[in-house]
């Protein structure tokens, strides 16, 4: 950095940070390519200077998060420094330097080790914080607060360790009843391989006087926890990978799961829109056919004798039911791929409960037999279900758990 530009910096001189520019117009840019710098930002912040820092801001705003040599940001050093007001100004050019309180993202920053505030907040002993911070995960209803309560409840440090395996660690009973009352998982291992009740086990020795350690075992158990070696283990991904034999469940899983992702948002509803002019005109043409059934079924119980009817007229009564259950065809398929296309969020799997229950009923009023609805009805749900698993984890999980045959024998877990 220049002379005229370090001493403009430490001046809060504006004129001669302008100054500095035209006799380099580059200056700036070049400060910006080097990765840990003292830039004038940094400087204005710790003298203070707030009206420099901001002008300096509006030309430059990447120096906002660039660290000096020391590993501090400009805002590190203005409180440091105890100059609150130029804090605040930072902040309001730029909400996300910091995460302050309140704010949905905060929770999920972690530590250099991987340690999530729940982490944290257990290691210290702090079970008023825990319960606060797991309350207002479970009550929050901001968007994408179900994964981020899911995420952070079961996120893992550097050693994978959950908030779940550090208070068996510490045989915490107050924090593992809060957990399992917050639906964390109970069996998630670490890189070790071990469970929550595999550290407490392992941890007995080490702490002979705990007299409530049969009762916090006795607490996981009862909630379901298990010991790795009675978990069943349906391989790894990495094994998946390696097996060369692909069976055609698993073929026709990955084809549907790519067909759904290469989809397009403007081909996806110019779709739903064909296929819900294609259930409602089969629906309507149902009704008439429908009429005419009813008809002659009702003409068939009179009472009257049948009157003699022509080979044509037969011929007829076959193309009226072969229409009828065609149409009733066409609508089944129609109505599984709009379930398919549907955008795969809560608000639209409750959607697909009422018109499932409105097709069932359907084929059960119009006088379907039962076991063809049987029949039709379950490849329906099976394909809502797969149309339902949006994420790659949920990809990758859903084909492991149901294409592995290799399955290990769960075993006792005798260590506790």
């Amino acid at each position: 950095m220049s002379e005229s530009l370090t001493a403009a910096a430490q001046a809060g001189d504006i004129s001669l940070l302008y100054t500095s520019i035209q006799e380099d117009p580059y200056i700036l840019e070049l400060i910006d390519d080097i990765p840990f710098f003292e830039t004038p930002l940094h400087v204005a912040a710790s003298a203070g200077h707030t009206r420099f820092a901001v002008e300096i801001m509006r030309l430059k705003p990447s120096f906002g998060r660039k660290l000096n040599p020391n590993g501090f940001s400009p805002i590190h050093l203005a409180l440091q420094n105890q100059h609150n007001r130029l804090v605040l100004r930072l902040v309001e050019i730029q909400k996300d330097l910091v995460r302050v309180q309140g704010r949905e993202e905060s929770v999920e920053d972690v530590t250099v080790r991987g340690e999530t505030c729940l982490h944290i907040a257990v290691k210290s002993n702090q079970f008023d914080s825990l319960k606060v911070l797991t309350q207002w995960l479970r009550w929050s209803c901001h968007k994408g607060a179900s994964y981020r309560q899911k995420s952070t409840l079961n996120g893992k440090d550097d050693e994978g360790n959950t908030i779940l395996h550090i208070a068996a660690l510490n045989n915490d009973e107050q924090v593992i009843k809060l957990l399992i009352d917050r639906d964390v998982d109970l069996n998630a291992k670490n890189l070790e391989g071990s469970t929550p009740l595999d550290i407490l086990a392992q941890n007995q020795p080490q702490m002979p006087q705990a007299d409530n350690y049969r009762d916090v075992r006795d607490i996981l158990r009862r909630a379901g926890a298990s010991c790795s070696s009675s978990i069943r283990s349906f391989g790894t991904l990495a094994s998946n990978l390696r097996s060369e034999k692909i069976t055609r469940f698993r073929k026709i899983l990955v084809g549907i799961f790519r067909s759904k992702r290469n989809i397009s948002s403007d081909t996806r509803n110019a779709l739903l829109v064909i296929l819900v002019l294609i259930a409602t005109s089969s629906y309507e043409a149902a009704l008439g056919t429908l009429e005419i059934l009813i008809g002659k079924s009702q003409a068939g119980f009179s009472g009257s004798p049948p009157a003699p009817t022509s080979f044509s007229a037969h011929v007829a009564d076959i193309y009226t039911y072969l229409f009828y259950y065609i149409n009733n065809l066409v609508r089944l398929v129609s109505t599984m791929f709009i379930c398919f296309l549907l955008p795969s969020e809560r608000i639209m799997k409750l959607m697909m409960v009422p018109l499932c229950l409105f097709y069932w009923c359907y084929m059960w009023q119009t006088g379907l037999l039962l076991l063809i609805g049987f029949l039709c009805f379950i490849p329906f749900v099976v394909l809502v279900r797969i149309s339902q698993i949006e994420t790659d984890d949920q990809v990758m999980a859903y084909l492991l758990r149901h294409t592995q045959r290799s399955v290990k024998k769960p075993q006792l877990c005798w260590s506790i």
